[in-house]
């Protein structure tokens, strides 16, 4: 009897064993289950994505974006609202560490809270480094790697790689927001042009009765 037991334990490790043998020989080579990309995949995927926010002009929007509202928690909080954009609620500047020259975030009505992050990263004969981060509503969304040439009067941020980069709606948003601020603007400026001590002057200075 005690035999019969032995040769049946035997029998079942066995059984075990091949069970677990097939299922690890249906793991690719790697040991990356099936659920899982291989590295290749990844970076082939990284590769499509980089492209797809090249294509959107995303890196550009953004630095036009940071360009455009880097002044908005000033005047926003000094009462001085005349060139915010009508769709912020709110606007408001980070303590700024060493290496940052830019930490501000703004809130707006129709697309929840953006947070901007520019950091200088390093620099090499006469070109400063920096990298500048977009987070909406506290998710990193982009982040895209920049260089400044020192040497030339007025330069400004230029992108020079994307290192993060997750796709979705706030891309919408953000082209949305550009277009009403461009909107805004054509619109202060008509206003302007036909403001009643414009016209008058006009009037005068041309001899216009």
């Amino acid at each position: 009897m005690t035999f019969i037991i032995i040769i049946f334990l035997i029998t079942f490790l066995i059984i075990v064993w091949v069970i677990n043998k097939d299922s690890n020989s249906h793991s690719n080579d790697s040991g990356y289950s099936n659920s899982e990309l291989e590295p290749a995949d990844v970076i082939n995927k990284v590769k499509d994505l980089k492209k797809l926010a090249w294509d959107k002009r995303v890196p550009e929007k953004l630095m036009c974006l940071f360009e455009l509202t880097k002044h908005y928690p000033d005047w926003f909080n000094n009462g001085n609202k005349t060139y915010v954009c009508s769709d912020i609620t709110e606007a408001k500047e980070n303590t700024l560490k060493d290496d940052e020259e830019a930490n501000y975030c703004f809130t707006l009505k129709t697309g929840g809270t953006f947070h901007i992050l520019l950091k200088r990263t390093s620099f090499f004969d006469g070109v400063q480094y920096g990298d500048i981060q977009l987070i909406y509503n506290e998710s990193k969304v982009i982040q895209v790697s920049l260089t400044q040439d020192l040497g030339i009067d007025y330069s400004e941020w230029e992108p020079l790689g994307i290192d993060a980069f997750i796709n979705g709606a706030w891309i919408d948003i953000i082209e949305n927001f550009l277009d009403l601020i461009d909107e805004e603007k054509e619109l202060r400026e008509k206003e302007s042009q036909h403001s009643p001590e414009r016209i008058e002057k006009l009037k005068k200075d041309f001899g216009i009765k």
